[in-house]
């Protein structure tokens, strides 16, 4: 009986003492050696240098006398069209506005009068709904009052309609008789019209031509005078001749395309052909000119504008560096699932200045956004219980 006792004792004392390691190892490691994760997020990394220039255009500065009532921005105008109309005095241009406004009127009126005896309620409803959702508020007037004949209309509210598009008719062709004091500016060639003018105007694609760095800043020196109520943009081409690293500039081909990320002054990202790259001047830097033939309309109110050069970009997931094991041969990182570290081989796709790795891993494996990497790596091995 006395040998169970002493049997179960040292039985006893063994079990604590393994529980005691256990847990002073558990203890020892969680303060000493403790376990290190960080959450892998996706990122896309670009080499990329930044330039400063101003964009240029073939352009053509328009004037006329008197007050001027331009086309709208953006417009496309044809050979001989008509760029803007130029009045005598307020009064007469006052006066057009009126002619407009009428017009307007009248044609709203006929097509409300002339579709209320066949339209539905239903039709109109729908139209007038597809109208404000599509933002086409031209048509707003019209349906408007289609839908107000038509939903409440009355034969009374139908005669005061007909009776308001006499009066306006007649409104019309007095006006219409009395109008005088003004002219039309027509454009000489097609182009695309533009109400901002900033002197630099008479800066031109030709100019571009064997561009130093030096060139560019005489070329834009100073504030020009701003004449003109508008400018005409002749062709789809635009050009971005900016000052740039030589030492970048120099992986350049002429011919080739390169991606621009603009970031002042214009904010889009564009594809670009490289159409020359100076030589380097006494401060490293050289000049670079590209040209685009799409997106003409959106910088037709830029010229001084700036943007990072793109050679290439990587997306993939962004680690920290001593997460990574291996770098230089098996490159590899360990995530972490449940209470096990698993072994994930990478490709080292950027290794970055500020602590993180941007690495790629193959399809269906275990490392992706959101989950959890460690990165006390020392003494991992694939299935480890870590926890």
């Amino acid at each position: 009986m006395q040998r169970s006792n002493a049997l179960i004792r040292v039985v006893f004392c063994l079990f604590l003492a393994a529980i005691l390691a256990y847990f002073g190892f558990y203890i020892y490691r969680t303060f000493v050696h403790p376990l290190k994760t960080v959450q892998a997020v996706s990122a896309t990394v670009s080499d990329a240098v930044s330039a400063d220039g101003y964009i240029v255009r073939e352009e053509k500065v328009l004037t006329a006398s008197g007050v001027v009532s331009p086309v709208e921005d953006g417009k496309k105008i044809a050979a001989h069209g008509v760029v803007a109309v130029c009045y005598t005095n307020e009064s007469a241009l006052e006066q057009a506005d009126r002619i407009l406004a009428l017009q307007e009127r009248i044609a709203a009126l006929q097509t409300a009068l002339g579709e209320t005896e066949t339209a539905s309620p239903a039709a109109v409803v729908a139209d007038l709904s597809a109208a404000v959702a599509s933002r086409r508020f031209d048509r707003l007037d019209t349906l408007a009052s289609q839908a107000r004949y038509v939903l409440f209309g009355t034969s009374s509210s139908v005669e005061q309609a007909q009776q308001e598009l006499e009066e306006a008719r007649r409104e019309l062709e007095t006006l219409q008789s009395m109008q005088s004091g003004y002219s039309l500016v027509t454009a000489d060639s097609p182009g695309l019209f533009s109400s901002v003018v900033d002197g630099y105007e008479s800066v031109s694609p030709a100019d571009l031509d064997s561009l130093t760095p030096g060139r560019l800043l005489l070329l834009f020196d100073g504030t020009r005078v701003r004449n003109g109520f508008g400018k005409l943009i002749s062709g789809t081409r635009w050009y971005y001749a900016c000052v740039m690293d030589s030492a970048r500039a120099a992986e350049l081909a002429e011919g080739r395309s390169v991606t621009l990320e603009f970031t002042d002054g214009y904010t889009k990202t564009v594809s670009m052909q490289i159409v020359s790259v100076s030589s380097a001047d006494t401060d490293g830097n050289c000049a670079a000119v590209f040209v685009c033939d799409t997106g003409l309309a959106d910088v037709s109110a830029v010229r001084r504008a700036s943007a990072n050069v793109v050679f290439s970009r990587s997306t993939g997931i962004l680690v920290p560096d001593e997460a990574v094991c291996d770098p230089d041969s098996r490159p590899h990182v360990f995530v972490l699932a449940g209470l096990q570290a698993h072994e994930v081989e990478v490709e080292i796709l950027v290794r970055g200045e500020d602590g993180f790795t941007l690495v790629s891993a193959p399809e269906g494996s275990m490392l992706s956004a959101g989950v959890t990497v460690i990165t006390t790596t020392e003494g991992l091995s694939d299935g480890k219980v870590v926890r």
